[in-house]
């Protein structure tokens, strides 16, 4: 390589010359002549090993540097610059982290409406009952409120683990899609010094084509390694996020759990401040009622609506046929 480069810096150096004051003609075959010995000099005076070993590229270096950089790479470091936590215990952090202040706030309004409930008098009047029917309906609210966060957290974390696998897994493809992009500008390389030194005959052709077979086997050994590491790589992400996966459900499994003890302390207080600070005869939904009629409340909303209306009807052709049948003797 160095014995072209050679002669394209001396033609590169006429060019840049320009014309001379005296005979431009001759001073650029001058030019060309010295390159020429430099060349045959070269050739005579390298043995065909040394000649082989100067006919190399950047690219071959590149594409080394790549395959070693796969190599170094382990499960723990791809994680690392995937995501801010590493295990399933991190994750859960990271994701109360984000949800603190949300879920603070609701509990912050729970706790406020059952002071308040307390607050009211035992011995309930209409006011007060009324007062404390809005409050029990807050509180309701303020723990379904909670109830969803929980869940909102879990898809989160959910959402979280997968983000980071797709992350990890495409920096571990991009180094292998840079190792085969090197690969084959390699073998590019390797032709193209073969037809360049084939043209210019300033080498033996034994020395070209050995350097160009040698170009190609180290491209398919190099992309061929590179492969291998990346898919081994790959194995082990799956198997480390398959396992956060696991951990990941635990956790939520244990979230929903605090849900449903968070949900029967609350559903244990409502019960009592419904029957202290609610007059005997004002009835309130129960804490499952109350539950329940958020989701069915619509529905049966619209139905009624159905009902009215399709009563409606009926009851105006029942009166038309009335009216028609009564005054029809008075036509006749």
């Amino acid at each position: 390589m160095r014995l072209l480069l050679a002669l394209a810096s001396a033609l590169a150096l006429v060019a840049a010359q320009g014309p001379a004051a005296d005979d431009p003609a001759k001073d650029a075959a001058a030019a060309a002549a010295d390159a020429e010995a430099d060349l045959k000099q070269a050739e005579d005076t390298l043995s065909p090993g040394q000649m082989e070993k100067m006919i190399e590229t950047d690219l071959e270096s590149t594409l080394r540097h790549t395959v070693q950089e796969l190599h170094g790479l382990n499960v723990t470091v791809v994680m690392q610059k995937a995501a801010p936590w590493q295990n399933a215990s991190e994750l859960e952090a990271f994701a109360e982290k984000a949800f603190a202040k949300q879920r603070g706030l609701s509990q912050s309004e729970l706790d406020h409406f059952v002071q308040d409930l307390e607050a009211l008098p035992r011995n309930a009047t209409a006011n007060s009952t009324m007062k404390a029917k809005s409050l029990l309906a807050s509180m309701r609210k303020a723990e379904k409120e909670l109830e969803s966060l929980d869940k909102s957290q879990a898809k989160a974390m959910h959402h979280a683990l997968r983000r980071a696998e797709h992350s990890a897994k495409a920096h571990v493809r991009s180094l292998q899609k840079k190792a085969f992009h090197s690969a084959r500008q390699l073998r590019k390389a390797g032709s193209k010094i073969e037809t360049t030194a084939r043209k210019m005959k300033v080498v033996p052709e034994e020395v070209y084509e050995r350097a160009h077979d040698k170009l190609d086997d180290t491209s398919e050994d190099l992309s061929s390694k590179a492969e291998e590491l990346a898919e081994r790589l790959e194995d082990k992400l799956e198997d480390r996020y398959s396992d956060l996966a696991d951990q990941v459900q635990e956790q939520a499994e244990a979230m929903r759990h605090r849900g449903r003890e968070r949900r029967e302390a609350i559903r244990a207080k409502y019960s009592e401040l419904a029957k202290t600070r609610v007059a005997k005869g004002a009835r309130t939904m129960s804490f499952l009622e109350a539950a329940a009629s958020n989701t069915q409340a619509q529905g049966m909303a619209m139905f009624m609506a159905g009902v009215m209306a399709s009563m409606a009807g009926t009851f105006a052709v029942v009166r038309r046929s009335r009216i028609s049948g009564s005054e029809a003797p008075l036509l006749g």
